[in-house]
């Protein structure tokens, strides 16, 4: 892989279709030594990704991070490791004979990684938020009680 982060679609799908037949292997080894159910097997199956993979899906969520529409996150470096581990976890599905298009497909995984993790930082964001108002509410409150408590037994009106 160059420098510049190119990406070859014919390499990434080669490396792509040797990870999804590997895994599909297992998933199928599994089921026979074992005897349970397809799900449950690729549960316990553990796809190898190569260096070379890894490489890829690291460029393609790094790439995707610098886009317009995720560049001025403060949480890039999250959004870039939920798009890896969606690649690392879904990349196993990719069927060269259904698509041959393998950089879109990473890419749409990567994608929908970022999306989840910007969802997930909103929600802490807005529990933040709350957690905050819901302080400076109590404490102006007790604030506001303790000025009341005073006035009623100042000494120096009697």
């Amino acid at each position: 892989m160059s420098k510049n982060y190119y990406i070859d679609n014919k390499k990434l799908e080669t490396e792509l279709s040797c990870f999804s037949d590997t895994f599909k292997k297992e998933v199928k080894r599994i089921m026979k030594e074992d005897k349970i159910a397809k799900k449950t097997a690729e549960k316990k199956a553990k796809g190898y990704i190569s260096e070379e993979l890894g490489e890829m899906f690291l460029a393609i969520a790094y790439n995707l991070s610098n886009k317009n529409n995720f560049n001025n996150y403060t949480y890039k470096e999250e959004m870039i490791g939920l798009g890896v581990e969606y690649l690392c976890r879904f990349a196993k599905r990719f069927d060269s004979k259904k698509s041959h298009n393998a950089f879109s497909y990473c890419t749409q995984i990567c994608y929908n990684g970022f999306v989840q993790a910007i969802i997930k930082e909103t929600k802490r964001s807005k529990l933040k938020d709350c957690l905050i108002k819901d302080a400076m509410v109590k404490s102006e409150l007790e604030k506001w009680q303790q000025d009341e408590r005073d006035f009623m037994y100042d000494d120096n009106d009697l």
